[in-house]
C-alpha cells in the first residue's frame, strides 16, 4: 500500500489546497462540533500508532454521528485511508466510493488505483470497477465546468485568506484597505461572470456530478456576491439542498446572508457583526434564540457556543443571541455604505 501519510496527503490533496489555510470564519463554517472533531483527533492519533483498525472505527463512530452523512466530504478520503491500511476491504471500498463520488481527486490517484499493486486487495471486490467506471463518466461530462470551478474558489479564498494580513498593516478606512476591498470586489465579479453562466444553463450542479468542492465554489461565489444576485439564486440552492444534492449548511449560510442584508434577523445563526458599544464581534440577531440549537443541529451545525467560541465571542443568555443594538448599528453602517 501507499506509505501511511503519503495516503492521506495524496487523497486529500486537493482539500488541502481549498482549506488548509483558513480565516477564522471558514474555519468556523468547516467546525461540526468538539465530540466530532475529538474522534478524528483519535483516529489520528491511532492512526499514527498503526493502530489502523481502531483509527477506522473512531472514524466510523464519527460517521453514525453525524447520521451516516459526514458533513465534509473530505472526511471519507481519511475513513479510506485508516481502513486501507488495515486491509479492510469491505470499510475500503465504502469509503472509496464515498471519496470519489464527493471530491474530485487528482488523476494520479485513479492511476494509482487502478495500477499500484498495493490496491490489488480492492480491485478485487465486485464493485472496484462499477465505483471507478461511474467516477470516469462523470469527469468525462463535467471536469471542464468542475476544474474551472475549482480554480475560482481558490481565487475566491485567497484574496480573503489574506485579509487578516491586511487589515494588520494598513489602518481602518485607509487608501491602502479600501484598495485591498476593491480589488477583492473585483476579483468577485469576474468569479460571478463564469458561475452566473453555469447556474444558468444547468442549474445548482449536484455534488455527485462535480465533487463538492466545485459546488461549494458556486455557493461561495453567490455568497460574495450583491443582494440581488443572492436572492435570484437562493431558491436554486434550496431545491438543491433539499433534495440531498447540495449541503444544507450552505443553505444556511445563504439563508442568513439574505437575511442579514435585509436588516431582518437571521434564521441559524451564522452571521457575525460587530457590537457598537464593546467594539468586539457579536452574532448577528437570530430569529429564535431559545431554539437555536435545534435549528441548527437540523442543517449539522454545532451549538451556537460552540461556533461563537470561534470569534471570541462568549454566549451566557439568550439575549446575547438578539441584541438590538447589534442589528441597528449594522443597518445604519450598510445604509452608510449604500449612501457613498
Amino acid at each position: 500500500m501507499l506509505s501511511t501519510n503519503s495516503t492521506k496527503i495524496a487523497l486529500c490533496a486537493s482539500a488541502l489546497i481549498l482549506f488548509g489555510i483558513l480565516p477564522n470564519s471558514t474555519i468556523a463554517q468547516n467546525s461540526h462540533g468538539k465530540e466530532f472533531h475529538y474522534l478524528f483527533h483519535q483516529a489520528d492519533s491511532l492512526f499514527d500508532l498503526g493502530q489502523y483498525a481502531a483509527a477506522g472505527e473512531r472514524c466510523d463512530q464519527a460517521l453514525k454521528m453525524k447520521g451516516g452523512q459526514f458533513p465534509d466530504s473530505g472526511f471519507y478520503t481519511y475513513g479510506f485511508s485508516y481502513w486501507t491500511e488495515a486491509g479492510n476491504q469491505e470499510r475500503s471500498i465504502f469509503y472509496l466510493e464515498r471519496a470519489l463520488l464527493l471530491r474530485w481527486q487528482p488523476q494520479k490517484i485513479l492511476e494509482s488505483l487502478e495500477n499500484d499493486p498495493e490496491y490489488e486487495f480492492l480491485r478485487q471486490h465486485k464493485r472496484f470497477r462499477e465505483i471507478m467506471d461511474t467516477n470516469y463518466a462523470r469527469r468525462e461530462k463535467y471536469s471542464g465546468i468542475a476544474d474551472t470551478l475549482h480554480q475560482i474558489k481558490v481565487k475566491d479564498q485567497t484574496l480573503r485568506q489574506l485579509l487578516s494580513c491586511a487589515r494588520e498593516k494598513f489602518a481602518d478606512d485607509s487608501l491602502q484597505l479600501n484598495a485591498y476591498y476593491d480589488l477583492m470586489e473585483m476579483q468577485d465579479s469576474f468569479n460571478l461572470i463564469y458561475v452566473a453562466s453555469v447556474l444558468d444553463q444547468h442549474g445548482w450542479l449536484a455534488i455527485n456530478k462535480i465533487g463538492e468542492p466545485a459546488n461549494r465554489a458556486l455557493w461561495q461565489v453567490v455568497q460574495h456576491s450583491p443582494l440581488e444576485v443572492q436572492e435570484k439564486y437562493l431558491p436554486l440552492l434550496r431545491a438543491s439542498a433539499e433534495k440531498g444534492e447540495s449541503r444544507m449548511s450552505s443553505y444556511a449560510f445563504l439563508q442568513d446572508r439574505v437575511l442579514m442584508r435585509r436588516g431582518q434577523r437571521q434564521r441559524y445563526g451564522t452571521q457575525i457583526a460587530k457590537h457598537p458599544v464593546t467594539g468586539k464581534s457579536a452574532v448577528y440577531p437570530v430569529e429564535d434564540p431559545l431554539n437555536i440549537d435545534s435549528i441548527r443541529a437540523s442543517v449539522g451545525f454545532e451549538p451556537i457556543k460552540e461556533y461563537a467560541a470561534f470569534f471570541d465571542i462568549e454566549i451566557t443568555s439568550p439575549a446575547d443571541l438578539d441584541d438590538e443594538r447589534v442589528l441597528e448599528d449594522w443597518w445604519e453602517r450598510r445604509k452608510k455604505k449604500n449612501n457613498n
